[in-house]
């Protein structure tokens, strides 16, 4: 069967951004990224991305010994959260700009990467980690959480983060090529034109899309996979998630 017989990849990904927000309603990213990314100093970035944790990176805070004695001193993890932005700002400015630009395999690169992931890490944990790098980066840095990681079968520490990536990033290339090609545009036109219909990054929405099918473990086609879940049978599973929720 030809594939645009199936409902294509980006269409998966517009589905569950739709499913995510009716599940969620989720303001908050929308604010804090915006609030990121106007800031001017480590400060203001550290209280925006702080509020953003707070409510996103809650099972850590809940959970872990770490994560409990830093929600016991709410003050001092925020000074801690505002130091290590400062600490991965300079090594943050090396790195592109677009994870589709970049090879998270080059040594340079890893390194890079992984003494940013490290250092956020030690203030906010392995999820609450990926989640900064994203909010600094939105385009480059991909988020991910315990269910996320193990559908991927990585581990949690930097050397899974930067493998996370590098599988996140063949997954966006492989919706905006198949985007491109079903709208006759250059691959450079197609992924600017998907993330202005989409409303968020390819990253953010291929997030959301594992958190609604591995975190959350509701129904979506794989996008590994050669064909997507028929376009009829995707929007009664939307339907049906919406009603469940």
């Amino acid at each position: 069967m030809d594939g645009r017989d199936s409902c294509r990849l980006y269409e998966v990904l517009r589905q569950a951004h739709e499913v995510f927000m009716a599940q969620t309603g989720d303001v908050v990213y929308s604010i804090v990224s915006r609030t990121v990314s106007e800031a001017r100093s480590s400060e203001a970035r550290g209280v925006a991305v702080f509020t953003f944790l707070i409510n996103w990176n809650r099972v850590w805070y809940e959970r872990s010994p770490q994560g409990r004695i830093a929600f016991g001193n709410l003050g001092k993890h925020l000074q801690d959260l505002v130091n290590a932005i400062e600490r991965v700002t300079p090594p943050l400015r090396m790195l592109k700009d677009d994870l589709m630009d970049l090879d998270p395999e080059d040594s340079r690169v890893k390194w890079l990467i992984t003494l940013c992931f490290d250092a956020l890490s030690r203030v906010c944990g392995s999820t609450g980690a990926s989640k900064v790098l994203h909010l600094l980066r939105p385009r480059l840095f991909a988020m991910w959480d315990e269910r996320i990681r193990e559908a991927f079968g990585v581990s949690a520490d930097a050397n899974g983060y930067v493998e996370f990536l590098g599988r996140i990033k063949g997954l966006a290339e492989r919706v905006v090529r198949e985007y491109a090609e079903d709208l006759g545009l250059p691959l450079d036109k197609a992924y600017k034109k998907l993330e202005k219909e989409l409303g968020v990054t390819i990253l953010k929405a291929i997030d959301e899309y594992n958190y609604l099918r591995f975190t959350r473990g509701m129904r979506f086609p794989s996008l590994a996979s050669q064909h997507a879940m028929p376009e009829e049978e995707l929007r009664i599973t939307g339907e049906k998630l919406q009603k469940i929720m």
